[in-house]
């Protein structure tokens, strides 16, 4: 089985999209699936992580903003170039849309598309969304396959291999804040300001990438306190698993905390991470303490203290959010592709 995806990671849109497509292709590989990267100019961690995962990349280039009919060339100039056969393609890409993968689908050739806009999407063999899906929205001849909800929330493979952290281990009352890869808007910056202003023993670790532009700031602001900066970790587990609470926001971050059972508080910076709010809403509406620009400290802070403090609480909500998302939805996606692949 041959996967062309399509995504692309920068300042502007984060590693999101990137990470849950690379964390796929992985578990297609798995499963004997060879995977091919369409990209436009990305860094050099990108390239080492396709070639350290045994992926090929693709690069296209665009001066400024995407042009799709002139993506669609350039695309179908690398593919055939490379003489690839594709078997699927998978997008993941909010600039793109049906006039791209319209120019793909063939009836040997399938496209799935990885959809957390809430935008129609029609045309397609197979939709992957975390919102429940309305089959009556689709206007199509054949109705797509679609992957739906928590239990499919695409993580890399280390989340579902690791064993959750008991909440009555003394973990010494720390916080970790990660507000994406980028953190366009500093926000990571309130929380340590804050914080460690209002709860100095707590200890404070920011995780984020070097792809964020505050970070020399940050380091400068915060150097003489008791602030700890993992950038690019490769042990994002266990960086995790070392702290007692984690911040973050409601993207794919918020489903690899859940799937190790630890504890946070989720905001929302991001339009799309309504649906994930939505979903978590029923059973752990506490954990979300409002929208970027609409923060209240106070609030936050009496949400830390009762989570820190009470060793049931922690327990409780660790069981609700693992009942959410065990972290398998990589494997359950991969393993349904392959076997519609090798039944046809």
């Amino acid at each position: 089985m041959i996967c062309v995806f399509r995504c692309d990671a920068n300042q502007q849109i984060g590693l999101g999209h990137f990470v849950r497509c690379l964390s796929l292709a992985n578990a297609l590989f798995k499963r004997q699936a060879k995977c091919f990267f369409i990209m436009s100019s990305p860094n050099s961690s990108i390239q080492k992580a396709l070639k350290d995962n045994h992926h090929q990349l693709l690069v296209v280039t665009h001066s400024t903003t995407l042009d799709q009919i002139d993506d669609i060339k350039q695309s179908k100039i690398l593919i055939e170039s490379k003489q690839i056969q594709p078997d699927l393609f998978i997008i993941d890409h909010y600039q793109l849309s049906a006039i791209w993968w319209n120019e793909f689908r063939k009836p040997k050739i399938k496209v799935f598309v990885l959809n957390d806009s809430k935008q129609l999407i029609n045309n397609v063999d197979y939709i992957w969304q975390m919102a429940p899906f309305n089959k009556e929205e689709i206007q199509t001849h054949s109705e797509p396959i679609v992957f739906s909800g928590s239990k499919y929330a695409l993580l890399r493979e280390e989340f579902h291999q690791s064993t959750p952290v008991s909440p009555s281990k003394n973990l010494h009352d720390s916080i970790l804040i990660s507000i994406g890869a980028t953190d366009p808007d500093n926000t990571a910056e309130f929380f340590i300001k804050n914080i460690g202003e209002l709860l100095p023993n707590i200890n404070l670790t920011l995780m984020t990438s070097s792809l964020n532009i505050h970070l020399p700031q940050l380091r400068e602001n915060f150097s003489h306190k008791n602030i700890h900066f993992q950038i690019d970790p490769k042990n994002i587990v266990e960086v995790i698993q070392q702290h007692s609470l984690m911040i973050t926001a409601a993207g794919t971050m918020m489903w690899e905390a859940f799937s190790l059972g630890t504890p946070v508080l989720l905001l929302k910076n991001h339009p799309n991470q309504q649906t994930n709010i939505d979903l978590i809403t029923p059973s752990l509406a506490e954990l979300y303490i409002g929208e970027e620009k609409n923060l209240t400290m106070v609030n936050i802070i009496k949400k830390i203290n009762t989570l820190l403090k009470s060793t049931e609480k922690r327990l409780d909500i660790q069981e609700k959010m693992q009942k959410l998302c065990d972290g398998r939805g990589c494997d359950r996606v991969a393993k349904k592709l392959v076997d519609i692949h090798n039944n046809a």
